[in-house]
């Protein structure tokens, strides 16, 4: 549990330091459009997470069975789908930036500062994802 409750902390502490450097560094416009293109990075963030919290759980309980074939699998299905995942954020991310901030609600006013951030954004994904 204790885990859990720090990780959770830790998304938070980000958030409010991500918060203070963007609206200290770039301005109240660019804070605006980072609140507008967060759905999209916790949507993309919770299906990475499941993947891989999914996939070690089911590989944790069949390598304790001593099934270690079984457990191979979910590894590599758990990596694939990690894997597919990373890919599709990269294209919608990188290629969809307009569409997808004008369905989280972007304006005109913030729709570039917010197309620039979810760009950013699927770009250091992919990088980290790729790993």
């Amino acid at each position: 549990m204790a885990p859990a409750i720090l990780a959770n902390a830790c998304v938070f502490l980000f958030s409010v330091v991500h918060g203070i450097f963007v609206g200290q560094g770039a301005g109240m416009q660019a804070l605006g459009a980072v609140n507008l293109a967060l759905p999209f990075v916790l949507i993309v963030q919770a299906l990475n997470a499941m993947a891989s919290i999914g996939g070690v759980t089911i590989t944790a309980i069949r390598f304790g069975r001593g099934d270690k074939e079984g457990a191979q699998n979910a590894f590599m299905h758990a990596v694939t789908i990690n894997f597919i995942v990373g890919c599709l954020v990269t294209l919608i991310g990188c290629g969809l930036t307009s569409p997808v901030c004008r369905l989280l609600g972007a304006t005109d006013s913030y729709l570039e500062l917010a197309k620039d951030y979810v760009f950013w954004w699927s770009r250091c994904m992919a990088y980290f994802w790729y790993l």
